[in-house]
């Protein structure tokens, strides 16, 4: 829904389906259930990794196909933002599967919970200090 409606915020995208009865539906969420916060969204795209999002992503998308839902070729979305008499100019032609590299890294830039190299680093020191500091700790008889 967010890559078809140009939608590259989880906050956006939530609210999105939120307010929309056929993703409620296609999702399976009552009109009285609440859907996921948003940071469960952009927590879970980094814990699985970019790799696995993208084939995710690309094994939606090619079962869209298959059922006739998109061709898969070409899409083109009316991107703006009011309701308006759209001329052929306000259109955007996009290549849908080899787009979603793209959309994926516009989702990773305006998520809240980017993990950049030096947070890494800063974790991974965390991880060795606590696994060194309590190495001699009773209850602590893990394997290396």
């Amino acid at each position: 829904m967010g890559y078809l409606n140009n939608i590259n915020s989880d906050r956006a995208l939530l609210r999105y389906c939120a307010d929309s009865l056929s993703i409620r539906l296609f999702l399976g969420y009552d009109l009285d259930e609440e859907l996921p916060w948003h940071s469960t969204i952009s927590r879970t795209r980094q814990l699985f990794g970019e790799e696995v999002f993208l084939s995710l992503f690309q094994k939606v998308l090619s079962l869209c196909v298959q059922k006739g839902m998109v061709r898969g070729k070409r899409q083109c979305v009316d991107s703006a933002y009011i309701k308006a008499n759209a001329s052929m100019d306000s259109l955007l032609e996009k290549e849908v599967v080899e787009d979603v590299k793209a959309y994926v890294n516009e989702l990773e830039e305006n998520s809240e919970f980017k993990v950049t190299t030096e947070r890494k680093k800063l974790v991974e020191q965390h991880h060795n200090w606590k696994k060194e500091a309590y190495k001699k700790m009773p209850g602590n008889n893990k394997s290396e």
